[in-house]
C-alpha cells in the first residue's frame, strides 16, 4: 500500500503539473518584479509620467499573467497525453472565426491601446466621458472603469470613448469671493486677507501664487473681493475651503464686518 502511494506521488502525472504551476508562479513574480523595476525609475518625478507608467505597467502585468496561465495549462495537458499542437492549430482557426465575429472586441483593443500609447488619460486622472465625471480606477484593453466621487462606478467599452475631458492634465484655480460691509475699508480688508497667504501656501495642493484680483462686485449690502490661488489639478475645492476658513478667522480678528441677511421687526402700537 505504501509503495503504491509512493509510486503515485512520484508519478509524472502528479509531480509534473505541480512543478509547472510552481514554475509559472515563480516566473510571473520574477517578470512582474522586472516590469515594476523598469517603470519605477527615479527620474520619473512628474505626476503625469508616473500615472502613465503605472497604467502601462499594469496592462503589461495583466498580459504576462494571461500568457503564463495559458502556457502552464498547455504544459499540464501535454503531461496527460493531450496533443497540444492540434489544440494550438484549433485555437488559431477558432481565433480567426471569433475575430471575424467579434469586431467590437478588436475595436476595444485598438482603442484601449491608443488610449495608453497616446496618453489620453491614465489611472488616477479625473475625466468626464458622456456626462459622467470621475476618477479612472482601471484601464484595460477592453474596458475602462471610472469611479464617481460619491461611489458609483461606470464601466465603459474603450470603443465608446470618443470624446474625453481630462481634468488632471493642468493645474486648476481656486476662486473665493470675500464679502465685506460697505462701511469697511477695502484697502484694509485686502491687507488683512494678504496676511493669511503664508498659512494657505503651506498646504501641499497650493502650487502657485495667491492673488487678490480686487473688487469683483458691488452687491446690495456688501463689497465682494476676489482672491485666486493656483492649485494642483482638481484640488481647488480643498484649497477654497481652506481659504474661506483662514479669511473668516482673519476678518473676525481684525474686527471687519462680514454682512449677512437681517430682518428688522417693528411692533406696532
Amino acid at each position: 500500500m505504501l509503495e503504491k502511494l509512493i509510486d503515485l506521488i512520484l508519478s509524472p502525472f502528479i509531480y509534473l503539473p505541480i512543478i509547472y504551476v510552481v514554475v509559472g508562479m515563480i516566473s510571473y513574480r520574477l517578470i512582474k518584479g522586472l516590469i515594476k523595476g523598469l517603470f519605477t525609475k527615479k527620474h520619473l518625478n512628474r505626476i503625469r509620467d508616473r500615472k502613465r507608467c503605472n497604467t502601462i505597467m499594469q496592462v503589461l502585468i495583466d498580459t504576462v499573467k494571461v500568457i503564463i496561465v495559458v502556457l502552464v495549462v498547455l504544459a499540464i495537458l501535454s503531461v496527460y497525453g493531450v496533443d497540444v499542437s492540434s489544440i494550438l492549430a484549433g485555437l488559431g482557426i477558432v481565433s480567426l472565426v471569433l475575430g471575424l465575429a467579434s469586431q467590437d472586441l478588436i475595436k476595444d483593443f485598438i482603442s484601449g491601446t491608443s488610449i495608453i500609447l497616446e496618453d489620453y488619460f491614465s489611472v488616477g486622472d479625473i475625466i468626464e466621458v458622456n456626462g459622467f465625471k470621475g476618477e479612472v480606477v482601471h484601464i484595460g484593453v477592453k474596458t475602462t472603469k471610472i469611479k464617481k466621487w460619491d461611489g458609483p462606478v461606470m464601466m465603459i467599452s474603450n470603443r465608446n470613448i470618443t470624446t474625453v475631458i481630462n481634468h488632471s492634465t493642468e493645474n486648476t484655480t481656486a476662486v473665493v469671493d470675500v464679502e465685506i460691509a460697505y462701511e469697511e475699508g477695502v484697502e484694509k480688508a485686502i491687507k488683512v486677507l494678504e496676511k493669511t497667504f503664508d498659512n494657505i501656501k503651506e498646504n501641499e495642493f497650493v502650487v502657485g501664487d495667491i492673488t487678490v484680483l480686487g473688487v469683483e462686485e458691488l452687491k446690495d449690502s456688501s463689497v465682494a473681493i476676489r482672491i485666486t490661488a493656483v492649485c494642483s489639478p482638481q484640488k481647488h475645492f480643498i484649497v477654497q475651503r481652506l481659504m474661506r476658513q483662514e479669511f473668516k478667522k482673519a476678518l473676525n480678528k481684525a474686527g471687519i464686518k462680514i454682512p449677512y441677511p437681517q430682518i428688522e421687526v417693528h411692533n406696532g402700537k
